[in-house]
């Protein structure tokens, strides 16, 4: 075999290499201690394992989605607000009672008329099968109202200061069903504790672009340093049988005279379309209406997403961006992938992050219940006045029961 092996004319062609002799010693290298690759550490991994919040409850359950830049406060009944950069884009109001300021999305039976929201509120109707289930990185709500299934997850891109609300509708009964899908929102676009918010509001102009189908809102600039501020709120659907969608960013005209959000006057059974209202208006306001088709068993989804810009070419480019389903699956998967690296890096888990989103929620709404007792109240001798020092304008009972403390 051997000489069978020399016998092939490509094995004689290297044949010279093989006669050469193997070194007795051959030199040891040493590598550079710099140039040695230290291997890091396996790190564990973090389950971004959900937590389910009720509903209606002494003290509104929140939960905050951000990615550093852009940031969203939402709450057990689907109310809250958007920030970018510590300016509010939408308003909003810490109401325990109610908790009804928010971004909401309405849902309207064009042939019943019953009218219901994503949420539970703004219109406060109980669905047959509520759940809310917060995420590290994003928020669920899932409902059941007039045989319509309703699955919607909120959520910030990484990337991007975008945030995304997709939602998926089955039609479960046995009949075809035209289902009429309106966001809202109030513009801000200056810090929440706004001291004029009427004032402020005559600064909003927006403008509608029907190829995009995008609402754009941006903020007169009121001195030369002032950066410039820009709204974007579109909605992009799969369904081939949708029809136009319409717009309306005039609160008089969405609400209504004499109205609330509980049951807008655009939302009549009567009215199939919004009043298309754009540029300066007294009251800026989101809205974006998309009427469906739904077949029998059907399934469709709808995604409105909101983004904020320094400049209207910024805006435009991350619409184009964000229009195709595909990127807003690649958005959802990093934002998750975002926050296993924040938990993994702060050394917490699940548990912990829903306890401080507890804490949260007791500071931003105030309950009686958390409240200092009498006795302890009228035991610190200092006024409102001396507050100022400890930065406290209010009356936080743990702020309190410390000064009186002190005091005493």
């Amino acid at each position: 075999m051997i000489a069978r092996f020399h016998a092939d004319p490509a094995v004689q062609s290297v044949e010279m290499l093989l006669q050469e002799r193997i070194p007795t010693q051959a030199p040891v290298e040493y590598p550079h201690q710099e140039e040695v690759i230290a291997h890091a550490a396996p790190q564990s991994n973090v389950t971004l394992t959900p937590w389910s919040v009720p509903i209606e409850a002494a003290v509104p359950q929140v939960h905050v989605l951000s990615n550093g830049h852009y940031s969203t406060l939402i709450t057990s009944a689907g109310a809250g607000y958007s920030q970018w950069q510590g300016v509010g884009l939408t308003r909003w109001q810490a109401d325990a009672t109610r908790d009804d300021w928010g971004s909401w999305i309405y849902l309207q039976d064009q042939d019943s008329g019953e009218l219901w929201s994503a949420g539970y509120q703004p219109t406060g109707v109980t669905p047959d099968t509520p759940q809310v289930t917060f995420y590290p990185h994003q928020a669920e709500f899932q409902r059941r109202d007039h045989d319509i299934v309703l699955h919607m997850q909120i959520t910030v891109a990484a990337d991007d200061d975008v945030e995304i609300r997709q939602i998926t509708l089955v039609n479960d009964s046995s009949s075809t069903r035209r289902l009429r899908l309106v966001s809202y929102a109030e513009v801000l676009l200056a810090p929440q504790a706004e001291p004029h918010p009427a004032f402020n509001k005559l600064f909003i102009e927006s403008e509608y672009l029907a190829e995009q189908n995008l609402l754009l809102f941006h903020r007169r600039p009121r001195s030369a340093d002032e950066k410039p501020i820009y709204l974007g709120h579109l909605c992009i659907t799969d369904a081939g049988n949708a029809q136009p969608p319409t717009y309306d960013s005039d609160k008089r005209s969405f609400i209504g005279r004499g109205e609330t959000a509980h049951g807008p006057a655009a939302l009549d059974s009567r009215t199939s379309s919004l009043a298309g209202t754009s540029g300066f208006t007294l009251d800026p306001i989101i809205a974006l209406g998309q009427v469906l088709v739904l077949e029998a068993r059907a399934t469709v989804c709808v995604a409105y997403l909101t983004l904020a810009t320094n400049s209207r070419q910024e805006a435009l480019a991350l619409t184009e961006r964000y229009k195709t389903w595909p990127t807003l699956t690649r958005a959802f998967e990093s934002a998750r992938r975002q926050n296993e690296l924040a938990l993994r890096t702060l050394k917490l888990g699940t548990p912990q992050v829903a306890l401080i989103q507890q804490v949260l929620a007791a500071l931003l709404y105030p309950s009686a219940g958390l409240r200092a007792s009498a006795d302890i109240l009228s035991a610190n001798s200092k006024g409102q006045n001396g507050l100022w020092a400890y930065s406290v304008s209010g009356d936080y009972p743990i702020l309190l029961i410390r000064i009186a403390d002190a005091t005493a």
